[in-house]
């Protein structure tokens, strides 16, 4: 199966590629007041969208300093709620790449992970996946 590994702090998030709807440099931010999520780093114009930011590495259970550097935006559109609300970036420390995973063992979660869904060992390296519907719903539901 074929995921996106992107860096967040000292993990790896893994991300179906079909999830996937562009992969950007850095963006001007715009602060929201109305976005009330705890992860979130404002917002940037993509197409004729308002995409809501979020510091991966903050979601994933680390601090918001963490993502400063980042490299990347992974614009999202998870395929629940494919609607125009539901476009979201996240930060890359680094650029992404496009990986094989078969039969990953899985690993021991980190503490204070709130959405995460599952936890694998690659290559020797932790790798999360973040639950990404909870994330909209919980990131959208903030907006409204």
């Amino acid at each position: 199966m074929q995921v996106l590994s992107l860096t967040a702090r000292d993990v790896k998030i893994l991300l179906p590629v079909n999830m996937v709807a562009q992969i950007i440099g850095r963006a001007n931010l715009f602060s929201e007041d109305e976005l009330a999520f705890q992860s979130s780093a404002g917002t940037f114009k993509w197409r004729e969208y308002s995409v809501p930011l979020l510091r991966t590495s903050q979601l994933m259970g680390g601090d918001e300093s963490a993502d400063e550097g980042y490299e990347r935006i992974v614009v999202l559109w998870p395929m629940k709620s494919a609607t125009s609300r539901s476009f979201m970036g996240l930060t890359s420390l680094m650029p992404p790449r496009v990986i094989d995973i078969t039969n990953q063992p899985s690993a021991d979660p980190p503490s204070d992970t709130p959405y995460l869904l599952d936890c694998v060992r690659v290559n020797d390296e932790l790798a999360l996946i973040p639950d990404i519907d909870k994330v909209s719903r919980d990131l959208f539901a903030s907006a409204e």
